[in-house]
């Protein structure tokens, strides 16, 4: 159902990035290190959740969380040797350099998805987009009834969810022309990457 045509809020995670993470591409710690930056972080979680329920204005909590986070992120690489901040820091630059590259792409998908849905938007009659919005209304139901469902398990839900989806798309498909078909089928596959460029760059 992800294919469709037609402030946040001031609030932090509450649990803080691991800034430092033991992989490959990152500084290896050791036991010494990972007790400091294990003890940091909890304290970045206890601030966090302080920040998130104190009663300052939106624009205060944020200038609170850059103070916040600034200061953590020093304390994390002030735990590593020159040599292993050597490290991380290269490696930071590359993923920073990679989810750049990646959000551009994502708001090209975007800006190409935006002008597919109002062409076919624009090419509907009257009758198409009273029927379209019975199919959105009935699949927004089930899909309502189906994550409200507390019986049964994730495995289950989602296959439902999948079938779900699947029946829309058909759904859909039936109610357009040849040529809306295929410009449906063509969001679809841009959609579909933007889902899987949000889950890697975000």
């Amino acid at each position: 159902m992800a294919a469709t045509t037609g402030a946040p809020a001031a609030t932090h995670a509450a649990t803080p990035p691991p800034i430092i993470q033991q992989s490959n591409a990152g500084p290896q710690l050791d036991s010494a290190q990972k007790a400091k930056a294990d003890a940091r972080r909890a304290k970045m979680q206890a601030d966090l959740q302080a920040l998130n329920t104190s009663p300052l204005t939106p624009a205060q909590k944020q200038a609170k969380f850059l103070k916040l986070k600034t200061a953590y992120e020093a304390d994390m690489l002030a735990i590593l040797t020159p040599s292993q901040r050597k490290v991380f820091l290269a490696a930071r630059a590359k993923a920073q350099a990679d989810d750049a590259k990646k959000r551009a792409i994502f708001q090209t998908r975007m800006i190409e998805s935006q002008k597919i849905g109002k062409q076919i938007n624009d090419s509907m009659t009257a009758d198409q987009k009273k029927q379209l919005l019975t199919i959105k209304n009935d699949t927004g139901a089930q899909a309502k009834k189906i994550y409200d469902d507390k019986t049964s398990a994730p495995e289950a839900k989602k296959a439902q969810m999948d079938a779900l989806e699947k029946g829309y798309e058909g759904k859909v498909m039936a109610i357009m022309t040849p040529a809306q078909q295929k410009l449906f089928q063509k969001l679809q596959v841009i959609q579909a990457e933007q889902i899987k460029l949000a889950n890697g760059a975000r």
